[in-house]
């Protein structure tokens, strides 16, 4: 008897309707870039692989292995279309390095739940992978230890603390030989002092020579001690140059009708003209993907006009930091909002999700907002208490999420502000699903909610990144613990840049001074890792706008604790349980800081 005969009629018509549901669903674009669930699960399958058990090992390249281009074709342009087209191969291409050779790996991801190795191979020929920030970081951190190295400073007569480093290739020239086995690098150093132009001042005549795996100078050269360069002249920067360098005359680009382009996801689309956007490959820079969804009218042109549409600024750097960092907002007056805005990671319905809580004051009066993501960034639900709302000061909002209800409920009746607009004490927020808290907040128990089960009066929530905005003439403070289960620091920042012909920058946690910056006119944006309760904390600033901005303007900085991206990718299977659970979060704190006159 045929199956459909045996099955009853409703779950007949069930599995129909999941077989459309799957065949609908949308499949990512041959081209994408590989999404952050693939990356985890890239790196998963690759430490898991017997093909390479030597550690540590460090990914130098994750990126998409792209399919043949007859095959992308055809899925482009082929017939049928839509659900019938075939699936092509979702694959990812690994360049790592362990054990002192490079290894160039091939992983299955079309399904990110279950990853597999294709195929792996040691790379033989010339050449060695890219280097990470962490090898230049720790490369450029050795001439000033090295006895030599400080010695050809002196006798130059130059300061050290004007002097910095930077790591370049040494390259392979080719030859008959063999290739160079040795993973090594050139750095060469500069005298900064005065100027922002310090490439204009080298320590001229000075080599060293890194080994990357060793991390160590191996080979050191001061082979004739030229004078070096004066500072005068040399700043290229908009009203330090002078004539005939004044920089370019101003110009207006004005679009009466709006942008002519339109970007969704990877996609940019120009009047009749679509292609794929901006494939992010280190290998390649940004720049479009390869001859795929561009209509024939297009093909000719739209390659150079995207070419414009990925320009990155500093100020950005927040948010490529983590998938769960807050990204830093511009604001056009100081005056016109203060907020804090905190992130959290918690559990809704069994599954990972992240709640962002955002408490401001503005003229209006005080507000609070409460949105809820999965694990992809999707918003399930949000919640605005305007201030009318918020002046009641009690009460509560049914949401729904997934078809089920998701209560917030707040009683700030009797809560404590100080100069912010997050309460300090005397209040409770909770976000309830089912009788169980996703989310509270405060100091106040609500044992009598009927909401909330009475033995499930707190959340395993989990703080993972906050912003605020703080103000000041020349010192900032703010509180933070970079560590889940640590203690509540006091930061402070503190810089004076009126009238300073040299200005300093220094951030304090509690009393101790974790990092000083001098010539800050040429070190106006930069990072450093400091160390707090055994943690390193990766410290950026951005101070431009102090500097070279208006009176008012705003500086931004970031203080972020457990692993970066690249140690996260490169991080060892043989740390222990332990080790991990007192990592498993990460935090990062954002600082928007404002001059007041």
């Amino acid at each position: 008897m045929p199956l459909r005969a045996m099955l009853p009629l409703p779950l007949l018509l069930a599995a129909l309707a999941v077989a459309a549901a799957a065949a609908g669903a949308p499949r990512p674009h041959p081209l994408d870039p590989l999404s952050a669930a693939e990356l985890t699960a890239v790196r998963a399958a690759v430490l898991a692989s017997p093909l390479v058990p030597a550690r540590p090992l460090t990914f130098h390249y994750v990126g998409l292995d792209e399919p043949d281009k007859p095959d992308v074709l055809s899925y482009a342009y082929g017939s049928g279309g839509g659900a019938s087209r075939h699936a092509l191969p979702r694959r990812a291409f690994v360049i790592a390095r362990a054990g002192g050779e490079s290894h160039e790996l091939r992983v299955d991801v079309a399904n990110a739940s279950s990853p597999s190795v294709l195929s792996h191979a040691v790379h033989r020929g010339a050449g060695f992978p890219t280097l990470t920030l962490e090898e230049q970081f720790a490369a450029v951190a050795l001439p000033p230890k090295h006895p030599p190295f400080v010695e050809s400073v002196r006798r130059r007569g130059v300061d050290m603390d004007d002097v910095l480093c930077a790591v370049f290739p040494v390259g392979w020239f080719g030859g008959d030989g063999e290739p160079r086995r040795s993973r090594v690098s050139k750095v060469l150093c500069f005298v900064a002092g005065a100027t922002a132009n310090f490439y204009a001042r080298p320590l001229e005549g000075v080599t060293l020579v890194v080994n990357l795996d060793r991390m160590a100078i191996v080979g050191y050269r001061d082979r004739v001690a030229y004078p070096v360069p004066k500072a005068e002249g040399t700043d290229y920067r908009a009203g330090k140059a002078g004539p005939p360098y004044a920089g370019p005359a101003p110009g207006v680009v004005v679009q009466p009708e709006g942008r002519g382009f339109h970007i969704d996801g990877h996609v940019v689309s120009r009047q009749s003209e679509q292609a794929d956007v901006l494939n992010p490959d280190s290998n390649r820079g940004e720049q479009p993907a390869r001859s795929v969804r561009v209509t024939k009218a297009a093909k000719e042109k739209v390659g150079v006009q995207l070419a414009t549409v990925a320009i990155v600024t500093m100020r950005d750097f927040a948010s490529c930091l983590s998938q769960s960092g807050v990204q830093v907002a511009h604001s056009s007056s100081p005056g016109g909002q203060n907020m804090v805005q905190c992130t959290y990671l918690a559990r809704l319905r069994g599954k990972s999700c992240s709640v962002t809580v955002t408490w401001s004051k503005m003229t209006m009066g005080q507000a609070l907002s409460v949105a809820v993501d999965d694990s992809s960034n999707r918003c399930l639900c949000k919640a605005e208490i305007k201030p009318w709302l918020f002046s009641k000061r009690k009460g509560s909002k049914a949401m729904e999420v997934d078809g089920g209800a998701l209560d917030i409920v707040w009683d700030l009746s009797s809560a404590k502000f100080a100069a912010g607009p997050e309460p300090v004490e005397g209040f409770y927020v909770a976000l309830v699903c089912d009788l169980e808290a996703v989310l509270v907040l405060g100091d106040m128990r609500k044992d009598g909610d009927h909401r909330v089960s009475s033995d499930v009066l707190a959340s395993n929530a989990v703080m993972i990144a906050r912003k605020e905005h703080v103000y000041g003439k020349k010192v900032y403070s703010a509180k933070a613990r970079f560590l889940d289960i640590g203690q509540l620091h006091h930061i402070t920042i503190e810089c004076d840049t009126s009238g300073l012909k040299d200005p300093s920058l220094e951030i304090r946690i509690g009393k101790k001074r974790v990092m000083q910056v001098k010539r800050l006119a040429w070190k106006f944006r930069g990072n450093q890792t400091v160390y707090v309760d055994g943690l390193p904390v990766e410290v950026l600033w951005d101070v431009h706008d102090w500097l070279f901005g208006s009176s008012n303007g705003c500086a931004v900085f970031l203080f972020q604790s457990g692993q970066s991206m690249e140690k996260l990718l490169s991080r060892s299977c043989s740390q222990n349980e332990k080790e991990l659970q007192a990592h498993r979060f990460g935090f990062t704190l954002i600082l928007n800081a404002w001059k007041t006159e």
